[in-house]
């Protein structure tokens, strides 16, 4: 957005020199638990479109046009758009197995609920960690392979084989930050700008033909297994 109001501001489109965007994080930085040369590169470049970023606070109250924060600072403001964090779905609170704080349902190595081995779990219901026990995010990568490696150990299961560990992990992360200009990070590989820009939309227009073909060779096992 910030992008977009300094762009048209530019080119006399609209008059929006005394628009300003102000982010608020609770924690230290923004994007908190990524790898530190993501935030760098993410906080270097919303300060270079001019966003106000307000670390260590949370908003204390809001009133019609202007919110408090934790530490006092008042902020006006004519528009808000609130992102509290995720919660897992609903229908998993009438579950009774072990949960966290957010709802999502606590698993061992295999992917099986800590209480039922019976019972799999998989993507943003489960909570991931990696082989170092650091929690996973939310995001497509982690609820695809959380996927395959369930259904390998269900179908391991079925045929009276050892189950097989899970090993999520976050193997790149492209985050968009205003018209060309994207952050890219792959293993211990991080770069920005317009090559990321470009090497991010190239990834979003192949990424359905592995999805499908992935898709396409579950359902025959699914076909094969009915027969």
């Amino acid at each position: 957005m910030q992008h977009f109001f300094n762009r048209y501001y530019r080119s006399n489109t609209l008059s929006c020199a005394t628009l300003n965007i102000h982010l608020i994080a609770s924690r230290e930085t923004v994007l908190h638990g990524m790898q530190k040369q993501i935030i760098h590169i993410v906080t270097k470049r919303l300060n270079k479109l001019r966003v106000n970023i307000h670390t260590q606070t949370r908003i204390s109250h809001i009133h019609e046009h202007e919110i408090t924060l934790t530490n006092d600072k008042v902020i006006p403001f004519d528009f808000m758009i609130f992102a509290g964090g995720t919660i897992a779905a609903p229908c998993l609170e009438t579950l009774a197995l072990p949960k966290n704080k957010k709802g999502q349902l606590l698993v061992d190595d295999y992917l099986r609920s800590q209480k039922d081995e019976n019972i799999f779990v998989i993507g943003d219901c489960a909570l991931l960690t990696n082989t170092k026990g650091e929690i996973q995010p939310p995001t497509a990568q982690t609820a695809e392979q959380s996927g395959a490696a369930a259904a390998i150990n269900i179908l391991r299961m079925t045929e009276n084989k050892p189950l097989k560990k899970a090993h999520i992990q976050i193997k790149g992360l492209a985050i968009a930050l205003g018209g060309t200009f994207a952050a890219i990070s792959i293993g211990k590989l991080y770069f920005s700008g317009y090559p990321a820009y470009l090497i991010k939309k190239l990834t979003e227009k192949i990424y359905k033909w592995p999805l499908w073909w992935s898709a396409n060779q579950g359902f025959k096992k699914i076909e094969a297994c009915e027969i």
